[in-house]
């Protein structure tokens, strides 16, 4: 089981409103680590090495909690594929202010593909010039697909409209941009009762499907594992994954934050949702769950604006995060 450490990674924002103290949180701030789920969980939990360092946003004082993350590389043992996927040379600086985005400062969006033609990094492409792109329809929606190393991934967030689901605060054109968020036990497609306990019982499977589309899955932390390893590591697979514009701060070029989207996968930053009413962080963050459980609740995977890495964090499981489907082996 991996350590809880803590480091501080960011400043923690400290607002107060009517003579009360409001947390407010970056992609990283440090807290304590919540208590174990009730029931005993599955021994199938990653196995991946002790990291260096730790941290974790506190959206609330509610019963959402989150715990600790790591930057170091998978004991996963995958060989990088030979094939990758040139980005596009094209870039839109996304907006430098706290406000999300606009869907706007790009020219096309995920919602816009078809079976002949998708978006990628804000221009139109045709799937034919791309030999490891492909696409798959659910639910009326299109979405590009992209084999890297072994594995084939939907190369944009789910935008899977099922009930608990949200568009990061609350406006549709977020959903077109980033996909909607969703708690664990819905992505999973479990009862509401999985947020708060260990629910090993019921993934019987490690291809378990959730709210993905028939053939497809909800990525296990040693999936993600995988990714990380084809890409070069965790320690530059933020580089490599994330797309090249809708970053803050972020482009394909330069000496710093470094978005290259090197292999197609073009990770969005949707944000977090928290407590039904409040959103923190899109532009700057994104977060993504795994099927796996961990003592705290479950593993995930978060890329950040500022950072070349991608880290895996145990999270709480009613906060609202992005999903990433993996097709089945």
């Amino acid at each position: 089981m991996r350590k809880f450490n803590l480091v501080k990674l960011s400043i923690l924002k400290i607002l107060l409103i009517g003579g009360i103290v409001v947390l407010t949180f970056s992609c990283t701030t440090d807290i304590e680590p919540p208590p174990p789920l009730s029931n005993e969980l599955s021994s199938s939990s990653s196995n991946s090495p002790d990291a260096p360092s730790s941290s974790s946003v506190a959206p609330s004082s509610s019963s959402v909690v989150l715990s600790s993350s790591s930057v170091a590389p998978s004991s996963s043992s995958v060989a990088s594929s030979s094939n990758s996927v040139n980005p596009s040379s094209s870039s839109v600086m996304p907006s430098s202010s706290s406000v999300a985005p606009s869907s706007s400062s790009s020219g096309c969006m995920a919602i816009d593909n078809t079976k002949t033609q998708f978006c990628l990094n804000g221009e139109m492409k045709n799937y034919e010039d791309y030999e490891n792109y492909g696409f798959i329809e659910y639910e009326n929606q299109v979405y590009r697909t992209v084999v890297i190393g072994t594995q084939t991934w939907m190369a944009e967030n789910l935008n899977y409209d099922v009930s608990e689901s949200r568009c990061y605060n609350d406006e549709p054109d977020n959903c077109d941009t980033y996909g909607r968020l969703y708690n664990w036990a819905t992505a999973m497609s479990l009862p509401s009762s999985c947020n708060s306990i260990s629910c090993a019982s019921q993934i019987t499977t490690s291809n378990h499907r959730g709210i993905c589309p028939s053939g497809w899955h909800i990525p296990s932390d040693v999936e993600w594992d995988a990714l990380m390893t084809t890409v070069g590591d965790s320690s530059v697979a933020g580089r490599h994954l994330k797309a090249q514009s809708g970053w803050r701060d972020c482009s394909p070029s330069g000496s710093f934050y470094v978005c290259s989207d090197t292999y197609g996968f073009s990770a969005l930053p949707g944000g977090i949702g928290a407590d039904g009413t409040r959103f923190y962080e899109a532009g700057s963050c994104g977060y993504w769950w795994s099927s796996t459980e961990s003592e705290y609740g479950t593993y995930t995977r978060r890329m950040i604006n500022n950072r070349e890495y991608a880290s895996w964090s145990n999270y709480g499981k009613t906060v609202l995060f992005s999903v990433r489907c993996v097709k089945d082996p």
